[in-house]
């Protein structure tokens, strides 16, 4: 399972007995914007 918040994506990696046991966070990047010609 997993959920974003404020840019950062909380993953479950591994459970023992209904408890959490590692959990990955990774930085959600936003594409940059396209550069606009002059």
């Amino acid at each position: 399972d997993s959920v974003s918040v404020a840019g950062l994506r909380f993953e479950v990696m591994d459970v023992d007995n209904f408890r959490i046991d590692q959990v990955l966070v990774t930085r959600e990047d936003t594409p940059a914007a396209p550069a606009t010609p002059k």
